[in-house]
């Protein structure tokens, strides 16, 4: 979970006004979900949970 924490906080997205980023995962306490192994309050942090491996692996 600390892992989900300290990569979601470093998640950013361009501003819709002006120039430079924000930062959605700072500032958030995440939710984790145990039966479904997903945070529930911040879906950008879920691409941290599992893997995608190539095919053939």
């Amino acid at each position: 979970m600390a892992n989900l924490a300290i990569r979601g906080y470093d998640i950013q997205r361009p501003k819709t006004t002006g120039a430079g980023f924000d930062y959605p995962g700072r500032g958030i306490e995440l939710l984790w979900d145990p039966q479904q192994l997903r945070v529930t309050n911040f879906e950008d942090a879920n691409q941290f949970v599992k893997r995608t491996y190539r095919p053939g692996w």
